[in-house]
Formats: C-alpha cells, sequence, structure tokens
C-alpha cells in the first residue's frame, strides 16, 4: 500500500524546470563563459534528480538592459505563461535583467503564473525572497527605477523597497 505522506512529498519536490542563461556580446571569451553556465545549470539538475529539464533559453550576444529584445526571453515567458514549467534557474539576478523595472515585473508576473525563479548565484527563491530580488539588484549597483518617462535615483539607505516597489511597478 502506498504511503500517502511520502506521496505528498514527492509530488511538492519534483520540479519543471527552466534554464535562462544570457551572454551579452557574440565575442568569443562570452561564448565560452555560456558554455561554462550550460555547463553550471546541468550540474545542478545532476543535484536534483526530482527535477526534470523542459527547456534552455539562451540569449547570445543580447544585452540585459531590456527583455523586449531577447527572443528566447521572450519564448521563455510565453511558456512559462502556458505553464510548461514551474521553475525557472538562472545564475543571477543580472542575467536575468539588469533593467530593475523589467526585472521586478517579470518576476511577479511568474508568480502570478505559478513560475518560480531561482537565482542561484544570489540564493533567491522568488516565491520566498521578493526582497532578495530587490536587493540583489542593489548588490548590482542598479540604483535606478523607472516611473513612466521619469528615471530617478534610489537611495537604499532611506527606501522602504516594498511600498517604493509597489508604488512604481504593481
Amino acid at each position: 500500500m502506498l504511503d500517502s505522506s511520502r506521496w505528498k512529498e514527492v509530488i511538492i519536490t519534483a520540479r519543471i524546470v527552466a534554464i535562462y542563461g544570457r551572454v551579452s556580446t557574440e565575442h568569443e571569451a562570452q561564448l565560452s563563459a555560456l558554455d561554462n553556465q550550460i555547463q553550471y545549470y546541468d550540474d545542478i539538475l545532476d543535484k536534483h534528480p526530482d527535477w526534470e529539464l523542459y527547456d534552455r533559453y539562451i540569449d547570445e550576444g543580447i544585452t540585459g538592459t531590456s527583455t523586449k529584445k531577447r527572443k528566447n526571453f521572450l519564448r521563455m515567458m510565453e511558456d512559462a505563461r502556458r505553464g510548461c514549467f514551474d521553475l525557472i534557474i538562472t545564475r543571477e539576478v543580472s542575467r536575468f535583467a539588469r533593467n530593475t523595472v523589467d526585472t521586478l515585473q517579470e518576476t511577479r508576473k511568474l508568480k502570478k503564473w505559478g513560475v518560480e525563479v531561482y537565482f542561484t548565484e544570489d540564493n533567491i527563491w522568488t516565491f520566498k525572497d521578493d526582497d532578495g530580488v530587490i536587493k540583489g539588484l542593489v548588490d548590482q549597483k542598479d540604483r535606478t527605477l523607472v516611473h513612466q518617462q521619469n528615471e530617478i535615483l534610489i537611495e537604499p539607505s532611506i527606501l522602504d523597497w516594498q511600498a517604493a516597489i509597489d508604488k512604481n511597478v504593481g
């Protein structure tokens, strides 16, 4: 007879995973870095036999400042919206998007769709740590938020992060 408590544990831990990687130039050193990124993700998957790879979404020679120009990022977001996977693994916040507003908008869309993002180097899981995404952006020296057409400089020591993000993004 199947132990129902064990069955629930298996259902909870099994994940369908998408990997997102990006290099900003097509320079040979950057493409080598991409190979290293892919190996890095494969090593993570090897450590989690309950995670099943759905697809790798890799943008080569593309800037991270805007998500609109990244074909594979957009394809990944569409697949996420359709429920193809429930976890995106990317190395760090800056690989996902360098634009603060894009990062927060996209991770919040994903959360609504039931898709979590795991930023491995920053050890941020978006379902558990919305503030961690913000801190990851600050750590990469990205202290700006765009509100409509205006860009404002954020002083993290005096800002209530959650209130500012809710007001400017969502």
